[in-house]
């Protein structure tokens, strides 16, 4: 069941990263060029990671983790009412349906993390909170010296 489960939603979220990585390559944010281009080659690897392995328990801690980075990130620009930019600008969701996206990948990684992984799963939930932090403070960098 978790099999078939983590196979969906591997695609799903493959297909969605190679878009978001397209959207931020081609249409990428004035000032923040090279940021955009290096986390849409990111993204790419990270599809191809979830196209070919799946079922790869660390994969999905390792997934956890990013996306709680990039929720901490998105609800810094939610506080501050912005887009984050998250599909360069092709498209720019409201503040908030970033927030809840990443949101929603979060916790369908940690999900499938704690159905497919065997092994301690202690240390990815101590750095959950710390990954969200990060990509938090990384956002209020960017804004601070790039935006301001």
């Amino acid at each position: 069941m978790y099999h078939r489960i983590a196979k969906v939603f591997s695609i799903l979220l493959g297909v969605f990263f190679l878009f978001s990585a397209l959207a931020k390559i081609s249409f990428s944010r004035e000032k923040i060029e090279i940021f955009d281009f290096f986390a849409g080659l990111c993204e790419i690897f990270l599809a191809v990671f979830l196209f070919v392995f799946p079922y790869l328990g660390i994969l999905w801690g390792i997934l956890t983790l990013i996306a709680s980075g990039w929720m901490g990130y998105s609800l810094y620009w939610a506080i501050q009412g912005l887009s984050c930019g998250c599909l360069g600008r092709l498209i720019l969701f409201s503040p908030f349906v970033s927030f809840f996206l990443d949101l929603f990948i979060l916790l369908m990684s940690l999900f499938l993390f704690f159905n497919l992984y065997k092994s301690k799963k202690i240390y990815v939930l101590i750095f959950i909170p710390i990954s969200i932090v990060v990509g938090f403070c990384f956002a209020s960098i960017i804004n601070n010296y790039f935006f301001r």
